[in-house]
């Protein structure tokens, strides 16, 4: 009996996967966590000077003042002590995750984002246009105003639209979170990553928009093919999702509800409730172009329109109190994450081998042709992404090196600026320790699931980074 229930595991385990055999999302960020902690031992610690530009306040580095410093290998105490600093330090996002699911939460909870979905899917025009229509309307939300960590509340949404489509989580992430990570990558007018990097580079501020908005139709015309080729597939076969096999009913939308919905007119109180959710939409990307809201006025927006939806829908004081503990309940695995991943830069940042790292991948390329240079640039930051997720920490730690770099590869400033937008924007939908571990998060999709669907459609994606990386060098993409 023994015998026989050791051989029904074996060919279980012979039958998984190979996606399925990469850790989830938390016990691979832990592995990454345990390779950091014993890297402090084997990479040399380093540190570049660092400067405050008194003018702008900007922190920069001085790219020829690299040098060695004493090693601090962490302890194993370390290790568990950064999981805990993770989780305070990374406060900022948690807390905005679950003022930002609250707010979602608030909006299913009235009833008016049912009402909406179910127009939608008996509108036969709307309902074959939505993928590429939200995909447009996100990868313009990224490219211009930097939206990308306010997508984190509206996921739910839009997964449970895709389900209530017939189609899957996957195609929720896709016309949500990974269609506003490539409109950061490309970053028209991003103030967190494009002016930064074009601040540190001395370049006009937004310069270069001719190529950025070739570049982003280039980009989605195959993101919309591909997204649109697996969502026909799994419709006319749904075995063939990638996660047919995983539980997303806490994603659905009440079916009987929305049919109801269809034969009636919404409410006055749900009309007033979407607008107000409309508005606070609104309300982030007017004050993120006009007012440069950051993660707390964000958040205080979720806050207010999640307390006027109440309001409107007169909630109690106690039934509020309800939502928000149960909207924070069902988001609490993305909270593990953030703590994580922040836990991996705490242990290479407090052991100074971050600035080594830095110094290390960019040492190949500094003696090669312009074209190669520029090529190198780029492959060099979609690799620094993995240890730096921020895009704004790695716009005043990298461009300093990147810029004096590309005037000595007789490269252009500006396009030593697309490489690094592109980089590090791209990148963020490829490492769980960037953007896209968090939206995995939310999304209870497998990292090792993602991973399977998304690096064919990055592969399409990364040769025509190179592509535009060759005609920026081709042309002396500038103005300097």
């Amino acid at each position: 009996m023994e015998t026989t229930t050791n051989l029904s595991v074996n060919q279980n385990t012979a039958k998984k996967k190979w996606y399925d055999r990469i850790p989830s999302t938390v016990v691979f960020l832990f592995y990454t966590l345990i390779i950091g902690a014993v890297a402090t031992y084997l990479i040399p610690a380093g540190e570049f000077v660092r400067v405050e530009d008194k003018e702008t306040g900007i922190t920069k580095i001085d790219p020829n003042s690299f040098h060695y410093v004493d090693s601090s290998p962490v302890g194993i105490l370390d290790v568990f002590k950064s999981i805990y600093t993770g989780l305070v330090e990374g406060g900022g996002i948690i807390f905005l995750v679950f003022l930002g699911y609250f707010w979602v939460y608030t909006m299913l909870q009235t009833g008016a984002f049912n009402a909406v979905i179910g127009k939608i899917i008996n509108n036969s025009k709307l309902r074959r246009l939505y993928i590429p229509i939200f995909i447009i309307i996100f990868a313009l939300a990224g490219s211009t105003y930097g939206e990308l960590t306010a997508t984190y509340g509206l996921l739910p949404l839009f997964i449970g639209l895709a389900i209530m489509m017939r189609h899957d989580a996957i195609i929720g992430v896709c016309i949500c979170g990974m269609a506003c990570a490539i409109g950061s990558a490309v970053g028209t007018s991003n103030p967190y990553t494009t002016a930064l990097a074009q601040n540190v580079a001395q370049l006009p501020l937004y310069s270069g928009q001719g190529l950025k908005w070739l570049s982003i139709i280039a980009f989605l015309i195959p993101t919309i093919w591909y997204t649109l080729r697996y969502a026909k597939k799994i419709k006319n076969d749904p075995s063939k999702s990638i996660v047919c096999d995983l539980d997303f009913k806490s994603f659905a939308f009440d079916e009987d509800k929305i049919n109801n919905l269809n034969e009636s007119k919404m409410t006055g109180r749900q009309k007033i409730a979407l607008a107000i959710f409309l508005l606070s939409i609104v309300a982030i990307v007017a004050g993120s172009i006009l007012y440069k809201f950051g993660l707390a006025e964000v958040a205080m927006v979720y806050l207010i329109g999640a307390l006027l939806m109440s309001f409107v829908a007169r909630y109690s004081a106690d039934q509020i109190a309800a939502n928000f503990c149960k909207a924070c309940s069902e988001i609490m695995m993305v909270v593990i994450l953030i703590g994580l991943a922040r836990s991996v830069l705490i242990i290479l940042t407090n052991a100074d081998i971050i600035d080594t790292i830095v110094y290390g991948l960019y040492q190949p390329i500094k003696d090669l042709p312009p074209w190669a240079s520029a090529q190198g640039m780029l492959v060099m930051q979609t690799l620094l992404n993995f240890v730096i997720p921020s895009g704004t920490g790695q716009a005043v730690t990298v461009m300093p090196i990147m810029v004096p770099l590309a005037d000595l590869s007789d490269v252009t400033r500006q396009t030593a600026v697309m490489a690094f937008t592109f980089g590090d924007g791209f990148s963020n939908l490829l490492y769980p320790t960037a953007h896209i571990g968090i939206m995995l998060g939310i999304a209870k999709i497998p990292f090792g699931r993602w991973f399977k669907f998304f690096m064919p459609l990055f592969g399409i994606l990364f040769i025509i980074q190179m592509i535009f990386i060759f005609i920026a060098v081709a042309t002396n993409y500038g103005p300097f």
